[in-house]
């Protein structure tokens, strides 16, 4: 399982396939994050970013907490300089 937690407190749990690397992991979960489309979604394990070839499994066992969850953090930067008060 995975546990997102949002600003405000919201929490999301995932229950996911161990064989999927982390790019196409965060690709399927941005959906759920509702930001702009000139928003760049970044989400950190332990404060770093996974590296773009590791397996969730990896990451994962590498990890989890006592409890069996892995936490994440996550942020969404504007990128190309936009502005999104337009």
């Amino acid at each position: 399982m995975v546990c997102l937690p949002f600003f405000n407190l919201f929490i999301l749990f995932y229950s996911l396939l161990l064989c999927l690397i982390f790019p196409s992991f965060q690709f399927l979960i941005s959906p759920s994050f509702f930001f702009h489309s000139s928003v760049a979604l970044f989400i950190y394990v332990k404060g770093t970013l996974p590296a773009t070839s590791d397996l969730m499994s990896k990451i994962y066992e590498e990890h989890k907490k006592d409890d069996g969850f892995l936490y994440m953090t996550y942020n969404g930067e504007s990128t190309f300089g936009s502005n999104l008060e337009d």
